[in-house]
């Protein structure tokens, strides 16, 4: 078959199936994600516990990996020591948009971006003045477990 005799139409339809394929497959949950990457894990973790990771869900006593596949892995680990602890805590951050202000003015040559206008400066050159609002995102701990001896002893969320 010339490949100059197949129309648009027959080419839609024979990568049709794919790229429906590849929609569907980036619609999986980061629980089925979780899942995919370490399956092992996963059918060696109790009946109790994925039922749990399924609701997002933790309590007291789940394991590491019930955890995991629950809230996913942790942003920064902490450990405590001594005195017979064996203490582990996950922390979980979310980031907030904090908002801002800028106002600068510069003189030289350049592009800017955002709100940035030029204008020419008597004496040679352009300057440039850059204002208005701009949000940073800072990083919030927004939830933490901690572990003793790899079971979960408490936790805590923030609202």
């Amino acid at each position: 078959m010339n490949m100059a005799s197949i129309s648009w139409k027959t080419a839609l339809r024979a990568a049709l199936p794919l790229l429906v394929a590849t929609a569907l497959s980036s619609c999986a949950t980061a629980l089925e994600r979780r899942i995919a990457k370490h399956p092992e894990t996963w059918t060696t973790l109790p009946a109790k516990e994925k039922v749990l990771a399924e609701k997002g869900a933790i309590v007291e006593g789940m394991s590491k990996d019930g955890v995991f596949f629950s809230w996913g892995p942790p942003h920064r680990l902490s450990e405590i020591g001594g005195a017979g602890k064996d203490s582990e805590i996950w922390r979980y951050y979310s980031y907030v948009n904090v908002p801002t202000y800028r106002s600068r003015i510069g003189f030289g040559y350049g592009r800017g971006g955002g709100y940035r206008s030029r204008s020419y400066c008597p004496g040679g050159g352009y300057g440039y003045y850059d204002f208005g609002p701009d949000y940073v995102q800072v990083p919030e701990e927004s939830a933490n477990v901690e572990f003793r001896r790899g079971k979960v002893k408490r936790w805590e969320t923030s609202r």
